[in-house]
């Protein structure tokens, strides 16, 4: 079975539980977008910033509705 787990979990403040910004609890995210392999990763904006080689801000929640070029322009 393919791993399931976020490859950004070890960098990742949401997957740590260290976001203060939260407005749910750390493993409600997790298993929305963390561990729920690739359809969690397509959802969360965090993983697509970091594809492209981008630290996210760290505020920045996987289920915003902000668009990927967005955050990138905001985090120049």
């Amino acid at each position: 079975m393919a791993n399931r787990k976020c490859k950004y979990t070890t960098s990742c403040p949401v997957f740590k539980g260290t976001l203060k910004e939260q407005d749910k609890p750390s493993f409600m995210y997790q298993n929305v977008f963390c561990n729920r392999g690739r359809d969690g990763w397509n959802a969360c904006k965090r993983f697509h910033v970091y594809e492209l080689s981008v630290n996210p801000p760290e505020d920045l929640l996987p289920g915003s509705c902000e668009s990927v070029e967005h955050i990138l322009s905001k985090n120049k």
